[in-house]
C-alpha cells in the first residue's frame, strides 16, 4: 500500500532503547507481517525482524525514515546503512529516555511534516499510518 502524497512526510522511528521491560532486546527479534502490499527488508539477511516490519510500514507513506539508534546501535547501523530511504542517527544519550531520541531525530527532519513512531510498532498497518496523512495533508 502506498499513499500518493502531495506533501512529503518524514517518519522518525525510535530504536534506541534497552527493551528492559521485555527482558531482551526487541528490535532484531524475528517477525513477519506477511503483508504483500509493502516493501520488505527480508532480502537483507533472509529473515525479517520487528524493526524491519516497522520500517517497511512507515515507508508505505513516508519518503524517508529517520531511524534513531542508541543501545546496540552498531547492529542497527550495519543492517540499514545502505538503505537509500533510511537516515541513521545515533543518540549517544539514549539512556536518558525516549524524549532524548526524539530530540536527536527531529533535527534531521527535512520536510514540513514528521510522523513519529516506535521501532516495535510492527503491526501498525499501512492503512492505519496513512489514514491521518490522508486526512490532514492530501
Amino acid at each position: 500500500m502506498s499513499a500518493d502524497l502531495t506533501k512529503p512526510v518524514d517518519c522518525l522511528i525510535t530504536a534506541a532503547g534497552l527493551s528492559s521491560r521485555m527482558g531482551r532486546w526487541k528490535m532484531m527479534l524475528p517477525f513477519s507481517s506477511r503483508d504483500p502490499n509493502r516493501e520488505s527488508n527480508k532480502e537483507l539477511d533472509g529473515s525479517e525482524t520487528i524493526l524491519d516490519c516497522s520500517i517497511a510500514n512507515a515507508l508505505c507513506f513516508c519518503q524517508r525514515v529517520i531511524l534513531v539508534t542508541g543501545y546496540r546501535g552498531e547492529e542497527i547501523h550495519s543492517r540499514y546503512e545502505n538503505h537509500p530511504r533510511i537516515k541513521l542517527v545515533h543518540n549517544p544519550s539514549y539512556s536518558l529516555g525516549l524524549f532524548s531520541s526524539i530530540q536527536t531525530g527531529i533535527s534531521h527532519c527535512e520536510t514540513d511534516y514528521l510522523f513519529i513512531t516506535h521501532g516495535d510498532m510492527r503491526l501498525s498497518s499501512g492503512y492505519v499510518l496513512v489514514s491521518p496523512v490522508d486526512r490532514y495533508l492530501i
